[in-house]
C-alpha cells in the first residue's frame, strides 16, 4: 500500500522520518529499533490495537524515553484493565468524550449510568454506537442553527460537533492518556506541552501541534496545530486550522 505525508502537514514543515510495519510474528524490540534508527522524529504515531500497543509501547519507551507517542482509539476497548494497561502508562490517544467519561455526572445518559456487560466481544463497538445514538438524537434539532454559524459547535458525546460549508458533520475527538490508575481524559493541554519528558510518563505533545519531523508506524491519523484527531470510515473529524492524514 502507498503511504504519504499529508499535504497540510508538509506545508507546516512536516517530514516523515521513518515508518515500520508490525506483524504477528514480528519482534517488538527489532521493529522499534529499526524504526527509531531511520531518523530522529519529534513524535511517533502508533497505529494498532490494544494488544499490539502493549507489545510495542514498552519497547518504544525503552528505546526513546523522551519521544511523545500518540495512538488512536483502537488501543482502548472502553473498559479499563489496570493490570493490562499498566504497560501503556503515558501513551496518548484520542477517543469519544463519552467513552472517556467526559461530561456532566447528572446527565441521565452519562457513561457512568450505563448498565451493560463490558466484557462482551463487541462491547467496544456497542459503547461507541451508544454515544453516536445520543448525538443523533440531540443534534437533529440543532442542525439548522449550527449550519447558519460556521464557528458554532455542539459538545456531543462523540466529540465536539460542527457543520461545515457542505452540510457535513465534523467531529473533534477528546484527548486521553493511559495513567497508572487507568485511562483519563487530558484536561490540561498546556501541561502536556510543557511537561518534562520521562519514561512511561506524560510525554510532551508540542511536536504534534507544530509538526516538523514526524516518525510514524504504519497506519494513519490526523495531526494539526490545534488538536489531535482520529478518523475512520464513516467518521468525519475536524481539528482546527490544518489537518492531514497519513494513509496506509
Amino acid at each position: 500500500p502507498g503511504r504519504r505525508l499529508p499535504p497540510p502537514m508538509a506545508r507546516l514543515g512536516g517530514a516523515l522520518a521513518g515508518e515500520s510495519g508490525f506483524g504477528a510474528a514480528a519482534d517488538p524490540a527489532k521493529t522499534v529499533s529499526g524504526l527509531l534508527g531511520k531518523g530522529q522524529g519529534d513524535v511517533l504515531f502508533l497505529a494498532g490495537d490494544g494488544d499490539q500497543a502493549r507489545q510495542l509501547y514498552p519497547a518504544i519507551r525503552a528505546g526513546a524515553p523522551a519521544l511523545p507517542v500518540i495512538a488512536t482509539s483502537a488501543v482502548y476497548s472502553g473498559s479499563a484493565d489496570a493490570a493490562r494497561d499498566k504497560a501503556l502508562a503515558g501513551l496518548l490517544f484520542v477517543d469519544l468524550p463519552w467513552v472517556l467519561g467526559v461530561g456532566a455526572d447528572n446527565d441521565p445518559l452519562a457513561r457512568s449510568k450505563l448498565k451493560m456487560d463490558t466484557s462482551a466481544k463487541d462491547a467496544s463497538l456497542r459503547l461507541r454506537l451508544y454515544a453516536m445514538g445520543i448525538d443523533a438524537y440531540r443534534l437533529t434539532p440543532r442542525l439548522g442553527a449550527l449550519a447558519k454559524t460556521p464557528s458554532a459547535t455542539f459538545p456531543g458525546e462523540t466529540g465536539t460537533l460542527s457543520i461545515d460549508s457542505f452540510g457535513r458533520v465534523q467531529r473533534q475527538l477528546a484527548l486521553g492518556q493511559f495513567t497508572a490508575t487507568g485511562p483519563q481524559p487530558v484536561t490540561d493541554l498546556a501541561a502536556i506541552r510543557t511537561a518534562a519528558p520521562a519514561p512511561a510518563a506524560a510525554p510532551a505533545a508540542s511536536a504534534c501541534f507544530n509538526p516538523r519531523r514526524i516518525t510514524y508506524s504504519t497506519g494513519w491519523a490526523i495531526c494539526s496545530r490545534t488538536g489531535i484527531t482520529h478518523t475512520s470510515a464513516g467518521d468525519l473529524s475536524a481539528a482546527g486550522e490544518a489537518t492531514g492524514a497519513a494513509t496506509e
